[in-house]
């Protein structure tokens, strides 16, 4: 999906259904969704680990996935 398609309203209304635990992850470098939006979607969500990268891009799955998958397995754990 391309970012600037996405429905913002539409998907802050899908997170405020969640009742698990969210990870959360982004990147200040991320040239199509601004931390601000990061900021404002994440207000929105259950408790969880966050994870801000000064670098890492869009794509932070594949960029970060070390410190992801460490932070994975931690809910994992945890529950």
């Amino acid at each position: 999906m391309q970012a600037g398609v996405l429905n913002f309203d539409r998907h802050a209304e899908n997170l405020q259904t969640l009742t698990v635990p969210t990870l959360v992850a982004w990147a200040e470098d991320d040239r199509l969704i601004e931390p601000e939006i990061f900021a404002e979607q994440t207000a929105l969500c259950p408790d969880g680990p966050r994870l801000g990268f000064d670098t890492g891009g869009h794509n932070i799955q594949k960029t970060r996935a070390v410190e992801l998958a460490d932070a994975l397995l931690a809910i994992c754990r945890s529950s």
